[in-house]
């Protein structure tokens, strides 16, 4: 017989449990748009939560999202195409 210490749950599956944060801090948002938002976010679809962002009429969030994708440059290049 093999004796195998058990691991805690976080442990065993971390993918699981960062999917259960997810879907915590998705139930902590209040328009459905950005839940949609969000969840194209995680699976990494990021012009069509910019375009949903826009949507809502908040460039604000779209902003802050491509900053904390690609850094200053890319939020500034948005609020400032011209640059």
């Amino acid at each position: 017989m093999l004796s195998r210490p058990l691991l805690p749950c976080h442990a065993a599956a971390p993918a699981a449990v960062q999917g259960i944060q997810f879907v915590k801090h998705l139930s902590k948002l209040d328009v459905k748009a950005k839940q949609l938002a969000e969840v194209a976010v995680y699976f990494k679809r990021f012009d069509e939560a910019e375009q949903l962002y826009h949507k809502m009429d908040r460039p604000d969030l779209a902003i802050e999202m491509r900053m904390r994708l690609g850094g200053c440059k890319t939020g500034l290049l948005q609020m400032w195409p011209a640059c």
